[in-house]
C-alpha cells in the first residue's frame, strides 16, 4: 500500500491531551511541565504556566507541542492555551490557537452568564455560535480548588462541566475517588490519590488520573489509548532527537498474509481488546455487520459494497444525509473557488450521477496529491488543493469536500485497513448515492473499497470539527486486536 495509507493522529493525540484535563496543576503559581507518552513511545510535552494578574484573576496558560514520526516523517503540532478565571472559581476566558501542518485554527470563548459565547477563526472561515451551559463549569484552577474540597476520600463521586476544546462543547466529566496509591514521578515515589474520570463526550474512554491533597494533577493514563501525561523536568519532559515510529507501533498484527487485499470481497473477522475490558464499539452498516460474540469479542463480517447501477441518479439527499454532509467549514471549504472549479471539471463526465460524480473526484485526488507522505498535519481541503502534499487524511479531506461541492454528502470515515501483515489505521470516504452510503478511498483510488477496511468511527465535520473520529479511535488505539476468520473472493 502507497505512503499515507495510516489514519494521521495528531487529532487523536490533542483530543486525548483533553481528555486529561485539566493540563494545569498549580494553584498559587508558577511552572509544570508534562511528558506525553502514547504506546511508550514519547511523542510530545507541555509547559503550563500560573499567574495572578492585576485585577486578581488567575491565567493558566499551557503551551503543548506533539512531534510525531511515521515511516521515515515527521510531523509536528502545536496547541497554546489560555484560560482566565476569577480568585474564586467563576470562568472568564479561554482562547486557543492550534498550529496543524501550516494552518492554524482560532478559538475564543467568552462567558455570558449560562451561555458560552464561542468564535472560530480557521482555513479562512470564520464562525460564531452560543453554547449552554448545565451544570458547574470549571476552568483548571477551580477543578484543582474542587478536588481538594472534596478531600479526595476513598468512594467519593461528584461531576462538574468543562468545556472540551476537540468538540468546542461543554462536556460533564464524572469523577470517582479511588484511593491512596504509591506512584513513581520525577524519580521518586510519590503518595497520591487515585481517580477515574468519565465524560459523556468521550463514551467508552476513562482517564485515571493521580493528584496530591492539594489537588494538583500528577500523572495521567488514558489506557484504551496508551496515552500518558506525566510531570517532569524540563529536561525530561522535552525529549531530543526524533520519536520512534509511531504508525508501526500502533498498527495491528494480521494472523494472515493477504497478497492481494484490493480483491477481497469479504471476510469475517474476530475482533477483541487487548486487556480484556471495556466494550468493543464497531458500527454497523451497509459494509460490515456483526455476527456473533466468541469467548474473548465479537465476530465482524466485512463486504464490498458499491450502489446498484440501476438505482436513481440526483442529488439524492434523503435517508439520513442531512445538510451537515453538505456544510463547508474551516476543514471542508466547499466554497474556496479553486476547490469547487477543480470539483466541477473532475466530475464534469459524470452527469447528475452521484456516484459516477463520487467516482471521479475520487480518482482525480489521488492523482492530485502527488507527494504521499506523512509530513502534513491534517491540512484542510483548500491547503491540500494548494501543496499536492499528504497522506490518507488529506486524501479524504480533499475528496469529502469537493464531492460535497457538487453536491453529493460526504462523511470522513476512520478504522483499520490491511497493509504488508497488518492492520493500519486510515482514513477514507462515505457518500450518499443511490439511497446508502457508501465507501471510496482517495488513497488507493479503486474505484471502491475492498473487505479489508474495518471501520471504527466516521464524522460529518460539522464545523470543521472531527472529535468523533478521535474518539472512535481512542477507544481501540492500543488495545484492539483481531483474527482475520476467513475471506474470499464473489459472493
Amino acid at each position: 500500500m502507497k505512503k499515507g495509507t495510516q489514519v494521521r493522529l495528531r487529532l487523536a493525540l490533542v483530543a486525548a491531551a483533553t481528555l486529561l484535563l485539566p493540563a494545569g496543576s498549580l494553584a498559587q503559581g508558577g511552572e509544570a511541565w508534562f511528558a506525553y507518552r502514547l504506546g511508550g513511545i514519547h511523542v510530545g510535552h507541555a509547559r503550563e504556566t500560573v499567574s495572578v494578574r492585576p485585577d486578581g484573576a488567575i491565567a493558566t496558560t499551557a503551551h503543548t507541542e506533539f512531534l510525531i514520526r511515521r515511516g521515515d516523517d515527521l510531523a509536528a503540532m502545536s496547541v497554546s492555551e489560555e484560560w482566565i478565571e476569577t480568585a474564586d472559581g467563576a470562568p472568564v476566558a479561554y482562547h486557543a490557537s492550534r498550529v496543524l501542518s501550516g494552518e492554524s485554527r482560532e478559538l475564543r470563548v467568552t462567558i455570558d452568564g449560562d451561555t458560552l459565547l464561542v468564535a472560530t477563526d480557521a482555513g479562512g472561515e470564520a464562525a460564531e455560535r452560543a453554547v449552554p451551559v448545565d451544570g458547574q463549569l470549571l476552568f483548571p484552577r477551580a477543578v484543582d480548588a474542587l478536588h481538594a474540597a472534596r478531600g479526595l476520600v476513598a468512594g467519593d463521586a461528584y461531576a462538574f462541566s468543562y468545556f472540551d476544546t476537540d468538540f468546542e462543547r461543554v462536556g460533564r466529566a464524572e469523577v470517582l475517588v479511588v484511593g491512596e496509591d504509591a506512584v513513581a514521578v520525577m524519580g521518586e515515589e510519590r503518595g497520591l490519590v487515585k481517580l477515574v474520570v468519565r465524560s459523556d463526550l468521550l463514551a467508552g474512554i476513562e482517564t485515571i488520573e493521580w493528584r496530591d491533597r492539594r489537588g494538583r494533577l500528577w500523572r495521567s493514563e488514558v489506557p484504551a489509548a496508551g496515552l500518558t501525561q506525566e510531570r517532569a523536568d524540563p529536561e525530561q519532559a522535552v525529549v531530543g532527537g526524533a520519536p520512534g515510529d509511531l504508525a508501526a507501533r500502533l498498527a495491528v498484527p494480521s494472523n494472515v498474509r493477504l497478497d492481494a487485499p484490493w480483491a477481497v470481497d469479504w471476510a469475517v473477522y474476530e475482533l477483541w481488546t487487548e486487556d480484556g475490558e471495556g466494550a468493543l464499539f464497531v458500527p454497523e452498516d451497509g459494509r460490515q455487520t456483526l455476527e456473533g460474540v466468541t469467548e474473548q469479542g465479537v465476530l465482524l463480517r466485512v463486504v464490498r459494497a458499491a450502489p446498484d447501477a440501476a438505482a436513481p441518479g440526483g442529488r439524492d439527499t434523503g435517508g439520513g444525509a442531512t445538510a451537515a454532509y453538505l456544510e463547508s467549514n474551516a476543514l471542508l471549504q466547499t466554497g474556496y473557488p479553486p476547490l469547487a472549479a477543480a470539483a466541477a471539471r473532475a466530475a464534469q463526465a459524470a452527469g447528475d450521477d452521484p456516484w459516477r460524480k463520487a467516482t471521479a473526484i475520487e480518482a482525480f485526488v489521488h492523482e492530485h496529491i502527488e507527494n504521499k507522505g506523512f509530513g502534513t498535519a491534517f491540512g484542510s481541503a483548500a491547503e491540500v488543493l494548494s501543496n499536492r502534499s499528504g497522506d490518507c487524511s488529506e486524501h479524504a479531506v480533499l475528496m469529502a469536500a469537493m464531492t460535497r461541492a457538487v453536491g453529493v454528502p460526504s462523511k470522513l470515515v476512520a478504522g483499520l485497513a490491511y497493509a504488508d501483515g497488518v492492520f493500519a489505521y486510515h482514513m477514507w470516504v462515505e457518500v450518499w448515492a443511490g439511497g446508502g452510503w457508501y465507501a471510496l478511498d482517495p488513497t488507493l483510488a479503486a474505484g471502491n473499497v475492498d473487505a479489508t477496511h474495518i471501520k471504527l468511527a466516521e464524522s460529518a465535520a460539522e464545523g470543521g470539527v472531527t472529535a468523533d473520529i478521535s474518539v472512535g479511535i481512542l477507544r481501540a488505539l492500543s488495545r484492539l486486536r483481531l483474527r482475520v476468520v476467513d475471506w474470499g473472493t464473489g459472493g
